[in-house]
C-alpha cells in the first residue's frame, strides 16, 4: 500500500513538471506563481484548519517557525521560480534531472553544516549524479549547437517552436536547474530542522506555503505597487490554468508522498519518489513528443542521475 501510494506521488510530481512547461506559455512566470502558491496555501490550509480542529495545533516556538519561513524562501519561492526558469529555457526532461540534483545538494549541506560524512555507498551516488549532470550538459550543448545550425522556421522566429533549445539559452537553463536543486536542498535541511522542533509537517507545508504566497506578493507590490495585484487577479482562467493545476497536483503528490511515509519506511518512498526523471521522460515521450525531442544521451543522463538519487536516499 505504501509503495503505491509513493508512486502516486511520483505520478503527480511528474505531471506538475509538464504542467509547468504549458504554463510558462500563458503568462509570466512571477505573475503564474501566485496562483500556484495560493492554490498550495489554500488546500493546506484547509487540511491544518481540520485537523487543528480534530487534534488541536502543535506546539510552537520560534526557531521551528523560523526554520519553516527559511524552508519556504528555499523551497516554493527561489526553488519554485529557478525550476520555472529552467523549464521554460530547456524543457521539463531536463529541468527535472538537475532539480533532483538536490539530493547531492542536501548531503552536501549536511557534511559541511553538520559535519556528516558521507559512507561509501553515497560516494558512489554523487558520482553517479554528477556524470549524469555532465553528460547532460553535453547533451544540451549538442543540442543548442544543433538548433544554431538550423535553418530558423517561422515558429522559431516567432518564439513559439518548443521542439527547440533556445540557441544561448541552453547554458542558463543548465545554470536556473542547478540553482533549483540548490535551492530545493536548502529548504529541506531548513524543513528538517524545524520538524525536529514542531513536529508537524502538515504545519509546516501550509506556513511556508503562506510565507511564500507573501514573498510573491511583497515582490510584486516593491516592484509595481498596487496595480501588479489587480493585474494578477483579473487574469482570466484560460491564462492561468495550469499555474492552479500545477498547485493541485504538488499538493496532492504531497499528500500522497506523507501519507506513504505513515505505512512504509522512509527509504523505500523516497527512493520510488527519487526516479521522477524517468517517469517525466516517459511522459515527455507520450504526451510532448512534438514538443519536446528525447534522445539517448539525455536518458543515459536521466538513469546515472535517477540511480544516484536513489543510492543517496537509501544509503
Amino acid at each position: 500500500m505504501g509503495e503505491m501510494l509513493a508512486l502516486l506521488a511520483t505520478l503527480f510530481y511528474s505531471g506538475s513538471t509538464l504542467v509547468i512547461r504549458k504554463a510558462v506559455r500563458a503568462a509570466p512566470i512571477m505573475d503564474g506563481l501566485f496562483w500556484t502558491n495560493l492554490v498550495n496555501t489554500a488546500l493546506f490550509g484547509l487540511a491544518t484548519l481540520t485537523y487543528s480542529l480534530a487534534k488541536g495545533l502543535p506546539d510552537l516556538n520560534s526557531y521551528g517557525i523560523a526554520m519553516f519561513l527559511l524552508s519556504a524562501i528555499g523551497t516554493s519561492f527561489f526553488g519554485r521560480i529557478s525550476n520555472y526558469r529552467a523549464t521554460q529555457l530547456i524543457g521539463p526532461s531536463r529541468a527535472s534531472q538537475l532539480m533532483s540534483t538536490q539530493t547531492l545538494f542536501t548531503v552536501l549541506i549536511a557534511a559541511v553544516l553538520l559535519h556528516e560524512r558521507p559512507s561509501r555507498l553515497q560516494y558512489l551516488g554523487i558520482l553517479a549524479i554528477f556524470f549524469g549532470v555532465f553528460g547532460l550538459v553535453q547533451e544540451n550543448k549538442t543540442a543548442t549547437a544543433k538548433n544554431a545550425q538550423e535553418k530558423p522556421g517561422p515558429e522559431q522566429k516567432s518564439g513559439q517552436n518548443p521542439n527547440r533549445v533556445p540557441i544561448n539559452y541552453g547554458s542558463l537553463g543548465i545554470l536556473w536547474g542547478l540553482a533549483s536543486g540548490l535551492f530545493y536542498a536548502i529548504g529541506i535541511v531548513a524543513r528538517k530542522a524545524g520538524l525536529g522542533s514542531i513536529p508537524s509537517v502538515l504545519f509546516g507545508a501550509f506556513l511556508s506555503s503562506l510565507a511564500a504566497l507573501i514573498l510573491y506578493i511583497g515582490q510584486h507590490l516593491a516592484r509595481e505597487g498596487q496595480p501588479a495585484l489587480r493585474r494578477i487577479l483579473s487574469y482570466p482562467f484560460a491564462k492561468i490554468k495550469y499555474y492552479l493545476a500545477d498547485g493541485a497536483f504538488t499538493t496532492v503528490a504531497w499528500y500522497f508522498l506523507f501519507t506513504a511515509l505513515t505505512v512504509t519506511s522512509a527509504s523505500t518512498a523516497q527512493a520510488i519518489v527519487g526516479t521522477i526523471p524517468l517517469f517525466v521522460l516517459l511522459y515527455s515521450r507520450l504526451i510532448l513528443r512534438n514538443e519536446e525531442q528525447t534522445n539517448s544521451l539525455m536518458v543515459a543522463s536521466a538513469l546515472l542521475v535517477t540511480s544516484g538519487v536513489v543510492i543517496l536516499l537509501v544509503r
